[in-house]
């Protein structure tokens, strides 16, 4: 029977080429887009899963609390903090954590770079978190002081093909590391990304701040038993915040366990070194791609029913030679499915043709591919075959409802014979298809909106060159030099790129109580920051023309939450 499907599908593509290419055709690029979609979802829902005990994990947030009532949530903690979790909660089997410092300069002999993808870890990393050891024991490869782990690409990098464990680096032109191991490429879905781990230790001799509880630069993670619940520990936290943080505004005001396995779609608002993923562009991808695959199906369908009337013939003769109804729907059904089978090694070409540049996209960090095990062709050969046998239901039983008597007479087949279904299968698909270019189009308009917005400062033609702790002393000099180049006009520098807020400080009004101090955005910038990005002044002067250290340059929404009519040599109290 199932010879005798593929033989009357075979025999009707060959004389219908024309609508056969189309059918086939448009349905494996829905296919494809489906692929690419769901790959994308599932990637992005299976980031951290290959870590062993992944549920059992947690990231420790503190919660501040500024005069306005809002709170920060912070997963960035005082470093001290761990060694007392683990000596104070018995609950907790095991704690790590790691520091991710900004920019530093790596050298092994001339092989000099920049580098910002580095964590200091505590020397259990490697038995807390699932990442595969190439060279070097998972125990005690960051045990010892001064010692650090590169990843195969960043050893690659400074060493080519040597093997580089055992060699000296130098950090910052200061410190020289020993290399004890390799880790293999942290995997894409991994929201820890390093090619650097260097020992705890090792930042005890480059940072003063290693046991200050006052200072947040380090996250912590505990492991907790197997179907323990974290918000046994609150009052255990509530302890550990009256016994050792001292009281100040800036003192956490409570604990609590975030898991692991949600920072990357879950933890809006808390600041973090994870990679985070806004969870809306999770559901629109996957929303995409199966409104695509629905307008594919429906012109799928309405492909089918179109050429309907042209087999009513067929439909008759095999009715009075005694073919049953349900016989002639498993026929058409079966013809359905074979096309979608045809359709299926074309949506792969598709897929492998239009998934680079989705990639592209996303800066190629997602590995979403076909071949990394049989299950996603297997689920995707079953999806063709679904979407086949969904596609073909309603052309069936409109064919296979045809009365030979009418047929065979010579009268043919009403016009309006299944005429409100077509209609309507007509309708939804070109509303469908329109929703979708208005929406492609609104999105485009909305983007291109926001690059061009204007932020109040002028980026165009602004370059930025990174200073390096053993730079910044010489800032002074670097500055005027640059001055000696025609085409410079302006040079400042600032703590952090402009208004990418790297974190909040508190700002204490004169007259203010300490503990109803604000929570803002600031950071510190040179005298020629103004008239550099040409920011414009509405009151008063720019630091280029008002020189004095302990000077301030507010916004207007700054003066409004400080409630000030006038604010003009008014103080502030910033940090400490």
């Amino acid at each position: 029977m199932f010879k005798t499907y593929i033989k009357i599908t075979y025999r009707n593509l060959r004389k219908q080429k024309v609508f056969s290419l189309l059918s086939i055709a448009s349905l494996a690029l829905g296919l494809a887009v489906f692929m690419i979609g769901v790959l994308y979802v599932n990637f992005i829902l299976n980031f951290d899963t290959f870590h062993q005990d992944a549920e059992r994990i947690y990231g420790v947030v503190q919660v501040q609390q500024s005069s306005e009532k809002t709170r920060i949530h912070s997963a960035i903690l005082p470093p001290p903090l761990i060694s007392v979790l683990m000596r104070e909660i018995q609950e907790i089997e095991e704690a790590t954590g790691f520091y991710r410092p900004d920019k530093m300069v790596i050298q092994y002999q001339e092989r000099v770079f920049y580098e910002n993808n580095i964590l200091f870890t505590d020397s259990n990393f490697f038995s807390f978190f699932t990442f595969k050891i190439i060279e070097g024991n998972r125990e005690n490869v960051l045990a010892e002081p001064y010692s650090i782990v590169l990843t195969q690409n960043a050893a690659y990098k400074y060493f080519g093909n040597e093997n580089p464990v055992g060699n000296i680096v130098t950090l910052n032109n200061k410190i020289d590391v020993c290399i004890t191991g390799i880790v293999e490429d942290v995997p894409s879905n991994s929201s820890i990304q390093f090619d650097f781990l260097i020992s705890l230790e090792t930042a005890r001799a480059l940072y003063g701040w290693m046991d200050d509880w006052t200072v947040n630069r380090y996250a912590v993670f505990v492991k907790l038993p197997e179907g323990y619940d974290p918000l046994h520990l609150e009052n255990l936290f509530s302890t550990i915040i009256k016994q050792y943080f001292p009281e100040t505004s800036e003192s956490p005001q409570r604990f609590y366990l975030f898991p692991f396995l949600d920072f990357h779609l879950k933890s809006r608002g808390i600041t973090s070194y994870l990679l985070w993923n806004p969870p809306g562009e999770l559901y629109s991808s996957l929303f995409g791609a199966g409104l695509f695959l629905l307008i594919v199906c429906l012109n799928f369908v309405n492909l089918s029913t179109s050429r309907s009337l042209k087999r009513a013939r067929e439909v008759g003769v095999r009715k009075v030679v005694g073919a049953e109804r349900k016989q002639l729907v498993k026929q058409f059904l079966g013809e359905s499915m074979i096309q979608a089978l045809i359709a299926f090694p074309l949506a792969i070409i598709f897929f492998q043709l239009l998934c680079p540049a989705f990639l592209r996209l996303f800066g190629n960090s997602y590995d979403i591919s076909l071949w990394n095990s049989p299950y996603p062709l297997l689920f995707f050969l079953g999806s063709t075959l679904i979407v086949g046998a969904v596609s073909g239901f309603y052309p069936a039983f409109l064919l296979s409802g045809f009365k030979p008597v009418h047929i065979l007479k010579g009268d043919g087949i009403s016009k309006n014979t299944g005429a409100i279904s077509r209609k309507l299968l007509v309708v939804s698909q070109f509303t469908l298809s329109l929703i979708s270019i208005i929406s492609t189009m609104v999105l485009r308009k909305q983007f291109t909106y926001l690059v061009n917005l204007d932020l109040g400062y002028t980026k165009e033609n602004v370059i930025v060159l990174p200073m390096t702790d053993n730079v910044r002393p010489q800032y002074k000099i670097l500055k005027n030099s640059f001055f000696n180049h025609p085409n410079i006009t302006h040079v400042s520098a600032s703590a952090h790129l402009p208004f990418m807020w790297k974190s909040r400080i508190q700002v204490i009004p004169e007259n203010m109580p300490e503990r109803e101090s604000l929570s803002m955005n600031g950071y510190a910038v040179d005298e020629s920051f103004v008239e550099t990005l040409d920011i414009k002044i509405i009151k008063g002067e720019s630091f280029h023309r008002f020189r004095d250290n302990e000077d301030c340059i507010v916004n207007e929404t700054a003066i409004k939450r400080l409630g000030w009519d006038h604010p003009l040599g008014n103080i502030l109290t910033i940090g400490n």
